[in-house]
Parts: structure tokens; C-alpha cells; sequence
């Protein structure tokens, strides 16, 4: 029989801070395991660094800016579960982050999906997510905004901050995110036919809850204050009290990761990746999205036959995933994916970065130590903005080389225009608009759609806010 393949995705998770990178704190034992068995690539990069383009690559197989608007279209095009369900696998996708949920159609191919409405409902989650989801989703709606309304919320988030510093994460489900998926997979195991599980993880995304055991196991002194929903000053480095914050959350959705591994049985393939990092405060605000490494760098290990225990220097990104997970399945990689099986890229390869927002568009192609970058207002406009890194020599990408090195920053400049020339002269078209945090989703429909299953759910604006997103 065919092996299942296991996709794990962990939102914001660094390559820089992952242990099994040569971070210096031990934030990612299970993780580090895995590397251990599989191999581990050390240039991995996400073609569009933030959640809603992200994805695009990880379940549409394409650039980031091949989708115009926001999620993946309904029909068009072809997902990796939609794939391999004609193959004959099982399929199941397990996530709580709305920006991969059925509203943006991350639901394709997949035979069992449980979004962010499974826990938003109450449905397998905790007394202290339902208590959560009362006080915000009905009694908060039925006091008017103004004063009363500013000073109530004012203190019901103090509460929540206090529980929270008890050892609570209130606005995480990965716990029973992984529960839901592993009852799934037992279940799927019990059938003949291979499954496809993806399970996504939240706990490295804010708003970070506080983790005593971690904070301990990381040295974090006991007196340091806990930072829950993070505000920088960009262009300074990050507080130590930010750091170990993101790092005790990072070790806490490694703690999933290991307990998804331990209990899964049969002993599926697995590939484990990263949607994006995060962003410090080193270059932007606190989780902006960007093709800085900061954003970008990811870790991408796989663990299966043919995949030797070893450390591999090719210059991979998200858009390969799909196309690896296909070849796993002994399925041709569909000829409209834009990448590859992983096994064939080399360290000469170049990787190219972009992605579209209400600011415009931001691209950046990496070729060996070179990194070009760019920022335009559209795909037919000339770009406003340019830079050029060395990231080996400078990994914080401080220094602009444009002027010291000009003949790369005329080729790779070339090389990002050619891409964005071939993406633009072909792109497919989502039902939902760009996102704009303030706009409420249900009013992002495009004019021409009628088909009211595309309304969104009143939870969705909700789940955002409490993720820091509105």
C-alpha cells in the first residue's frame, strides 16, 4: 500500500529561531527529532511571506501573485488534496486560522476540513474558549460601542491576560486541532486507501500565551514581564521580553508537533514547513508581511523513503511542497504548478518572492548570496523602491549593495522583472478581493458573484481581532 503523507504547517515559526537550525535556545525538540530522520533544507523560502499568500503556494502549487485577490479561486487551477483525491488518497485538513478557511475556498479536495468554525462553534474546544466565544461573539455585540462599552472590553481583556498569565492560552484550539486530526487519521488508517492529512498550528502566532514550563526550559528570568499582543518600534532590535515570548510559543507548538508524531501511527511521510515567519520589529511592525529573511526564511524538512538523514544547501521554496507531496504519491506534478519536486533543485537555483497587498506589490528573486528586492504599485508599474543584499555576509539585510554591485543588481533586477512579466500575462482570478482589515469580509464578494455560500460568517471579523489581524 501506498504511505500517507502528513503536511504539518506552523504559522510565524522562523528558521532562525527553530534549534534544530542553530538557534541557540532549544525551542523545537520534537522538531529537531524530525530533522534527525529527515532531511532538512537550510534555503527554504516562502514565495509569498504572510499567511494569506502563503498558502497559496502550499495547497495552489503557484506564485503568490499567479492568484489575483485574496484565498485561491473556486475552480480553478488544482489543489495538492484535490490531486491526490483522484489518486485515491483520504483527505482531511484540520486548521483554526481564517485565512485558510472554506470562506477563501482552502477547502478543495478536501474530504473532511475543519476550519476555524469547528472551534469558533464550541465544537471540540474548551470551557475557556466557549466562555471566550459568549462574552465576545453574543454579550460583546449587545452592548453599544461608546464609553461603557470601551471600559468593559478594556476589563474583560485584562482578564483574559490574567488567566492567561496562569499558564491559559484562551485564543488557542491547537490542542484540539490535533485531537480532531488524529481521531481522523485513526479512522482513515482503519481503510484501505492512503490518506493526506494537513494539520496547521496556531501557538507560534499571536496573541502568545504564557507558558511557565517553557519560559523555564528557556531560561527566560521569572521577574522578565510577558508580552501577549507584541507592538515594535521597526528598525530597532527586538526586545528580550518580545523574544521569549515568541520563543516560549514556538516551544509550545513544537510540543504539538511531537504529540502529532508520537500518536499518529503506521508511520506516515511527513513534511514540515512554515507559511511564513515573523517579523520583530528588525524592518516593519510587529508581523507585517515582507520578503525580508525575517519574513521569508523557513524551515522545510521531509521525512520519507528517498530522503536521506541530511542537511541539503538547494535553494527550495513553498511552491515545491505541493509538487514534492505529488511525486511522494507516485502522481505527475499538473503542468500549470509552478514548482518542483525539491529532489531536483540545486543550490544554483533562484527563488522568487512576491505578493500582492492594498500597499501594492512587493517581489524579491534570491540567487545564491543575493538577494534583489523591490516595491511597485502594480504589476505594470516600474518599481518605487529597489534594494540589493548580500544575506550571507549580511543575514539583517541592512546594507543596500545596489551601487557596489551593480552588474548583479542589473541581472537579478532583470530576472525579478521577467517573473512578474510571466505571472502577470497569466494570472487566475479568486472570488474574494484583496483583504482589507477595515472592511468587514462579508462585503468583499466580488460584484459578478451571486452564489450566496460566498457570504461570510459572522465569526470570521471576530476570530481576525482576536488574532491581532483587525
Amino acid at each position: 500500500m501506498t504511505d500517507s503523507i502528513l503536511l504539518i504547517t506552523v504559522d510565524c515559526l522562523r528558521a532562525d529561531h527553530v534549534s534544530g537550525y542553530g538557534y541557540y535556545r532549544a525551542t523545537t525538540p520534537n522538531v529537531d527529532k524530525l530533522i534527525r530522520g529527515g532531511t532538512k533544507y537550510t534555503h527554504a523560502f516562502s514565495n509569498g511571506p504572510g499567511t494569506r499568500f502563503g498558502f497559496k503556494s502550499i495547497h495552489g502549487g503557484v506564485h503568490p501573485l499567479r492568484i489575483e485577490g485574496a484565498g485561491l479561486p473556486r475552480h480553478a487551477g488544482k489543489t495538492v488534496a484535490e490531486l491526490l483525491s483522484e489518486r485515491g488518497y483520504q483527505t482531511g485538513g484540520f486548521s483554526d486560522n481564517p485565512f485558510v478557511s472554506r470562506y477563501f475556498n482552502y477547502h478543495r479536495g478536501f474530504d473532511e476540513f475543519a476550519d476555524y468554525t469547528q472551534w469558533m462553534n464550541g465544537k471540540s474546544s474548551t470551557t475557556l474558549h466557549d466562555l471566550n466565544h459568549i462574552v465576545r461573539q453574543r454579550i460583546g455585540k449587545s452592548i453599544p460601542k461608546g464609553h461603557v462599552y470601551d471600559v468593559l472590553k478594556w476589563g474583560y481583556d485584562s482578564l483574559i491576560k490574567l488567566v492567561e498569565s496562569r499558564g491559559a492560552n484562551v485564543n488557542s484550539n491547537d490542542e484540539a486541532v490535533v485531537s480532531h486530526a488524529l481521531k481522523w487519521i485513526a479512522e482513515a488508517n482503519e481503510r484501505d486507501d492512503p490518506y493526506f492529512a494537513w494539520v496547521h498550528l496556531m501557538d507560534a502566532h499571536h496573541p502568545y500565551g504564557y507558558f511557565p514550563e517553557h519560559r523555564q526550559s528557556l531560561d527566560v528570568p521569572s521577574d522578565r514581564d510577558h508580552v501577549r499582543m507584541p507592538s515594535v518600534d521597526p528598525g530597532s532590535p527586538p526586545s528580550k521580553k518580545l523574544v521569549d515570548a515568541y520563543d516560549s510559543n514556538v516551544r509550545n507548538a513544537d510540543d504539538h508537533v511531537g504529540r502529532l508524531l508520537r500518536e499518529v501511527e503506521n508511520e506516515p511521510m511527513v513534511v514540515l514547513t512554515a507559511d511564513h515567519g515573523e517579523e520583530l520589529g528588525l524592518h516593519n511592525r510587529f508581523h507585517k508581511e515582507s520578503v525580508y529573511q525575517s519574513m521569508a526564511h523557513v524551515p522545510l524538512i521531509v521525512d520519507a523513503p528517498d530522503f536521506e538523514a541530511a542537511e541539503s544547501n538547494a535553494t527550495v521554496s513553498l511552491i515545491d511542497v505541493p509538487a514534492t507531496i505529488a511525486r511522494l504519491a507516485d502522481a505527475d506534478v499538473p503542468a500549470s504548478w509552478d514548482g518542483m519536486d525539491i529532489r531536483d533543485r540545486t543550490s544554483e537555483e533562484e527563488v522568487f518572492l512576491g505578493f500582492e497587498n492594498n500597499e501594492g506589490v512587493s517581489a524579491a528573486v534570491i540567487h545564491k548570496q543575493w538577494k534583489y528586492m523591490r516595491q511597485q504599485d502594480s504589476l505594470g508599474t516600474p518599481p518605487e523602491k529597489e534594494l540589493l543584499f548580500d544575506i550571507v555576509a549580511d543575514p539583517e539585510e541592512s546594507y543596500n549593495q545596489i551601487d557596489d554591485a551593480e552588474t548583479v543588481y542589473r541581472e537579478l533586477r532583470d530576472v525579478c522583472q521577467d517573473y512578474i512579466h510571466e505571472i502577470g500575462s497569466s494570472r487566475l482570478k479568486a472570488e474574494r478581493e484583496l483583504w482589507d482589515a477595515s472592511k468587514n469580509l462579508s462585503k468583499t464578494v466580488r460584484a459578478s458573484d451571486s452564489e450566496a455560500q460566498l457570504e461570510s460568517p459572522d465569526s470570521i471579523d471576530q476570530r481576525l481581532e482576536d488574532l491581532g489581524y483587525k
